[in-house]
């Protein structure tokens, strides 16, 4: 399209399409270019367009945004305050921006404007008349929504560096007016409203202690609250509610569905209801309108909004996923874009205009995959948090909540396992991340925190009838760390080393019970688990003493399958057995997915 603008142009101002049609470019019609839609054009069509340079630096962008919020604020506040409104704008932001700049990287490119949007909409949100008293207390308010809006979208970087801390280490250096407590960082402190001082999360209202019960919730139906969680919680709430853009973007298994679906899960449905729309390479514009349309009903004429009064909330999850073409455009994100900003969209049938409200949109992507980025006109109106790995007190008071209320029928004596099991899983979960690193040739070599919710919901199978001891317990646990970790490994040779960890770990953690036999070099005994122990029609989840009766069962199983369909002729070697025993734990999981790898003619 790009060659086509030529003759449009010049003195033709004619546009000649393909199928030979011809639209001209009327007197009052007129183009802008990007500068970055430029950049695909020939040397002929930059030539014919005029260009305008505005600088950045010695603009006066983000604080043009600041005078015309603090207009809006005119007569609402005394003269004091928004004198003190004022001076804190000049005194924190520049000199934040400009370290931010040279100092630290985002999680996804950010720029000043979409960062003083965001501080405007988390100042609008907090503001009350309490904090607004008097500049002192307006001065902790401010900084509270100055930290977050301006080091939300920092995070540990690919190398190591942790931006997060060093922009609170640097904060709490240079600006003394308002003190943060002096343990960890500023990050993690709630600003108690009725006070008007900072507390830790754990005292904020969105922390609670969660009763687990694995009889009758899955464990991937409960979002557990954590202190890092607590606090998106907390501003993601806030920005919904006053229908504000968000984004959560970090790496694959930090848990970014998870905390948005437990906000989604937990609207009135009369007030809000939700629709998700997952991206991937092949969402197309085309694909993106129906499936937004698919939840939205016809107003009047050519107005569409969600049924009743409610309000309507697109979680748009992998975001940066669609295929991007030779221009560097994603049809997608361009129709995304243009539904968030005029609240309307082109039916492409009848080429009539639909105009849609009521709707807001929240989304997540991992800057690690698909393009990486995604249009910088789009990411500006969103508010980003970046979202990290929890940390290790985050991961035990996760597994616990799961774990102690599933074992709450069991034994004492397993009961007492709890903390070992948790504290074995989390360090052999460190030892094979660190020793099986992601290479070109195992590019599936990635372990998050996906892989040690894998291993729990294995313990989660278990019956208190079958595991009346501990040390049974515990082979249970090095026996779903095998399948979710030792099954990914590619090579005898790992698997040895694989091996070796969760031996040492295991003597570590468990000296008081042997495992040794179930790696010995020769008669090993079998460490396999599966839900046919002991017959195949009640799916009890129980240990396999013999090859020989897990022989015995399938080859029942065989013979049965073999008298009502056409013939299968199986050897069940012991390789095949617990191929069979690996999958059926799959398939019986809450949301199993199994991908088997193999050369052709292998048996998959």
């Amino acid at each position: 399209w790009i060659e086509s603008m030529n003759s449009v142009m010049d003195d033709n101002r004619m546009l000649t399409l393909a199928s030979n049609e011809r639209i001209p470019l009327l007197q009052h019609m007129k183009m802008i270019f990007e500068i970055r839609d430029l950049k695909h054009a020939t040397p002929a069509t930059v030539s014919r367009a005029g260009i305008l340079y505005i600088s950045t630096d010695d603009g006066t962008q983000w604080r043009s945004l600041i005078n015309s919020w603090l207009k809006t604020k005119k007569g609402k506040y005394s003269d004091e305050i928004m004198t003190a409104f004022r001076q804190y704008f000049d005194e924190y932001i520049a000199d934040t921006l400009l370290w931010l700049l040279i100092n630290t990287s985002a999680v996804v490119p950010m720029v000043d404007m979409n960062r003083v949007q965001i501080m405007l909409y988390m100042l609008d949100g907090c503001l009350s008349e309490t904090n607004t008293a008097d500049p002192e207390a307006l001065q902790t308010v401010f900084v509270y929504c100055a930290v977050w809006a301006l080091g939300s979208s920092l995070t540990i970087a690919n190398d190591g560096t942790d931006y997060r801390k060093m922009f609170s280490d640097w904060w709490r250096d240079t600006w003394k007016a308002v003190k943060f407590p002096s343990r960890e960082t500023v990050f993690d402190y709630w600003l108690d409203p009725a006070s008007n001082s900072f507390d830790s999360w754990t005292k904020s209202p969105f922390f609670k202690t969660i009763e687990f019960n694995s009889k009758t919730t899955a464990m991937t139906s409960v979002t557990v609250p954590t202190p890092e969680t607590c606090s998106i919680a907390f501003w993601m709430n806030l920005l919904v509610e006053m229908r504000k853009p968000i984004m959560l973007a970090g790496p694959a298994g930090t848990g970014k569905t998870q905390l948005v679906n437990g906000m989604l899960n937990e609207f009135d449905p009369f007030e809000r209801v939700s629709a998700t729309i997952n991206f991937n390479f092949y969402t197309s514009a085309a694909v993106v309108s129906d499936t937004m349309a698919l939840s939205l009903e016809k107003k009047t004429g050519s107005n569409f909004g969600p049924p009743g009064n409610a309000k309507l909330v697109y979680f748009v999850d992998d975001l940066n996923l669609p295929e991007v073409d030779s221009y560097n455009t994603q049809s997608a994100i361009a129709h995304l874009r243009q539904h968030m900003e005029y609240e309307h969209c082109y039916e492409l049938a009848k080429m009539s205009l639909k105009n849609i409200s009521n709707t807001q949109v929240v989304t997540c992507m991992n800057p690690t995959a698909g393009c990486m980025f995604i249009n910088p006109r789009l990411q500006r109106w969103f508010a980003t948090f970046a979202i990290g790995l929890p940390g290790p007190t985050s991961l035990l008071t996760i597994y616990q909540t799961f774990l102690d209320g599933h074992l709450k029928p069991f034994e004492d004596e397993v009961k007492k396992q709890s903390n070992n099991i948790i504290k074995a899983a989390m360090g052999l979960h460190t030892m094979v991340s660190q020793t099986f690193r992601k290479t070109a040739a195992n590019f599936h070599y990635e372990f998050n925190i996906r892989h040690i919710s894998n291993v729990f919901q294995g313990l989660l199978v278990s019956n208190p009838a079958q595991f009346d001891n501990a040390e049974k317990f515990v082979h249970l646990w090095l026996h779903e760390s095998e399948r979710v970790y030792g099954d990914r490994l590619v090579s005898p040779e790992d698997l040895q080393k694989y091996n070796q960890l969760a031996q040492n770990q295991s003597k570590k953690v468990f000296p008081s019970f042997s495992v040794a036999k179930f790696y010995a070099d020769s008669n090993a005994d079998p460490l396999v688990f599966c839900h046919f122990a002991e017959n195949i029609q009640d799916q009890v989840y129980d240990q396999i003493l013999e090859y020989g009766d897990m022989s015995h069962i399938l080859e029942g199983a065989l013979q049965e399958y073999n008298e009502t369909n056409a013939t299968m002729d199986l050897v069940l070697f012991k390789d095949a057995m617990c191929h069979i025993a690996r999958i059926v734990r799959i398939v019986l999981n809450e949301g199993g997915h199994a991908l088997l790898v193999g050369v052709g003619g292998s048996g998959k």
